[in-house]
């Protein structure tokens, strides 16, 4: 529970409270020792406890700054992996340029052959492809794009037959399209 409740607060806040937590021991067991050793001894110790105590902020300054860089990255990486899945898709349609209409156009699944074959194989890979971009963006909102992967999705699912068919048979497949139902 802990961790989890560490997990939610912001980052931020979390810092606060683990700057706040810190000086406050330093400056007191610096005070405690500094009242125990006589003069310079004491003003020694009560200025290394101070000169922890920045090293320390700067140390916790830096790492959230890193941390940030890295959720950026970690964004950036998240949104290209889904788009690259996305233009594997559409090199198919490209190759086969009937098939778009059955995702964008309401068009039904063909009722046998091979063109039935291919909407359903390429449905598959869509559905994977929606699920994949709507929890990673999810997972990493510094990818900035779970809207719009949300938008695509039920433009996809409610101009296509065939998908929306597959999410509502599968549900436990593609958990996230299947809210969208």
């Amino acid at each position: 529970m802990g961790i989890l409740l560490a997990v939610t607060i912001p980052l931020s806040i979390r810092m606060y409270v683990m700057i706040t937590a810190v000086l406050v021991c330093v400056v007191s067991s610096g005070a405690c020792l500094s009242f125990l050793l006589a003069d310079w001894a004491g003003a020694g110790v009560g200025a290394g406890a101070a000169g922890g105590l920045v090293a320390l902020i700067t140390s916790v300054l830096l790492l959230a700054w890193q941390t940030k860089i890295s959720n950026d990255i970690a964004g950036a990486s998240v949104l290209g992996n889904a788009m690259a899945s996305d233009r594997d898709v559409d090199r198919v349609t490209l190759q086969y340029p009937g098939l778009r209409a059955y995702f964008y156009d309401n068009k039904p699944c063909p009722r046998r052959g091979r063109e039935r074959e291919r909407v359903l194989i390429l449905t598959g890979m869509y559905a994977d492809v929606l699920e994949a971009g709507l929890m990673s963006t999810r997972r990493i909102p510094a990818s900035e794009s779970y809207e719009d992967w949300l938008s695509y999705s039920r433009f996809i699912l409610f101009h296509s037959p065939t998908m929306l068919a597959f999410v509502r048979a599968h549900p436990d497949w593609w958990p996230n399209l299947a809210k969208l139902c």
